[in-house]
């Protein structure tokens, strides 16, 4: 898989480009994973949602030779979240999963965004790569998890962090390319961070992302 590296800003306009979705009353997040779909089946890249965090480069995943990579989400690999998509142009899977969204129900929340595209890729095996849940999604989303990684730590326990994260080449797992922060879920304690916060306060997401601080 070959993507461009050049970066342009495009604009969108969502009263126009999804004005019947606008009309139907259809929430912002949706229309975002439309909006999504519509970008990687026409240019093509890696699409990323606001809190997901890039620990490491994407570069051993370029030499797929399929047209999409989507990660697994959950202990039980029960879906396939789209907080990070890397996608050919012109993806066959990409367009079908587009598609899907017309017999979308505004009542439902990630049927169409996590449940379907899992289903879909045993049909369509042939154009979609799936990785584990600790490549995007690990840490999950659950309370347990979330708590995880932000309750407070000990130097000693820190420390012991902080060599893992060395020894993975900037992950908590070998193959962990980024952290997927659930900012819905875990806002409680990312609403209250500051820099101040990350630099002196010891959890395992401050110690993380620190290296990322100038």
């Amino acid at each position: 898989m070959r993507l461009r590296d050049n970066l342009t800003l495009v604009p969108h306009d969502l009263e126009t480009e999804y004005e019947q979705q606008i009309k139907d009353k259809w929430q912002i997040p949706h229309i975002a994973d439309l909006l999504r779909l519509d970008v990687i089946a026409k240019e093509g890249g890696i699409y990323l949602d606001m809190d997901v965090i890039a620990l490491q480069s994407f570069d051993s995943l370029l030499g797929c030779q399929k047209d999409l990579i989507l990660g697994n989400e959950g202990g039980d690999r029960h879906g396939l979240c789209n907080a990070v998509i890397v996608g050919r142009r012109g993806s066959s899977f990409v367009k079908r999963w587009r598609g899907s969204y017309a017999n979308f129900a505004t009542n439902e929340w990630n049927y169409h965004s996590v449940i379907l595209p899992k289903k879909m890729s045993y049909l369509y095996h042939e154009e979609i790569c799936t990785v584990s849940p600790s490549v995007f999604y690990w840490p999950t989303w659950t309370r347990k998890h979330i708590q995880y990684m932000h309750e407070p730590i000990t130097q000693s326990e820190t420390q012991e962090f902080q060599d893992t994260i060395v020894a993975n080449g900037g992950g908590m797992y070998p193959n962990q390319l980024v952290y997927h922060a659930w900012s819905q879920v875990a806002s409680t304690y990312l609403k209250d961070l500051s820099l101040e916060k990350v630099v002196s306060y010891n959890t395992r997401f401050n110690v993380l992302v620190r290296r990322f601080i100038d």
